[in-house]
């Protein structure tokens, strides 16, 4: 969902069925914070952050090796506002504009002890509108060229530790 490989990272809680059932739902919200940039062969460019609030919902879970290893099914949906900022112009603009997206998540989740967990995941996001970042060369016609367009379809993928408040 980025020009270029993103940095950032997911804060959330979680609330899960006990057990270790196929139908244990999960319901987890977050917030997403992410970062990003592209450059043009100019040397002219623009920096993106991103930040948005996280709903997503599992209803499916399928638990293996004594339900120390956990798949789960899942769909998210994210809510926030996508920066856009001008970088190495004469006149860097910044621009602000909101930002939703919704798609299926893939995640597996390894106990490593009975608190600590082992994640990783991968979502394919759908935007619910594609923005188009341009800039804008000082000669005389002005013609903007593209730095960005946000894709029909992106990829969201990470790892993290999970700790389980009982």
């Amino acid at each position: 969902m980025s020009p270029s490989m993103g940095l950032g990272g997911l804060l959330f809680v979680e609330a899960a069925a006990p057990g270790a059932a196929v139908l244990g739902p999960v319901l987890r919200a977050g917030l997403f914070l992410n970062q990003s940039g592209a450059t043009l062969a100019s040397g002219a460019g623009a920096g993106f952050q991103w930040a948005a609030g996280m709903v997503e919902g599992c209803p499916l879970r399928l638990g293996v090796f004594d339900s120390r290893v956990a798949f789960h099914a899942c769909l998210a949906f994210h809510l926030g506002l996508l920066r856009g900022q001008g970088r190495s112009l004469d006149r860097p603009e910044k621009t602000n504009d909101l930002w939703a997206d919704v798609g299926p998540v893939a995640r597996v989740r390894a106990a490593i002890s009975a608190r600590f967990f082992l994640e990783a995941q991968g979502m394919l996001a759908l935007p619910l509108r594609r923005l188009t970042y341009d800039v804008y060369d000082a000669g005389p016609s002005r013609s903007p060229t593209t730095v960005f367009t946000v894709p029909w379809v992106g990829a969201l993928a990470g790892i993290g530790v999970a700790y389980e408040f009982r």
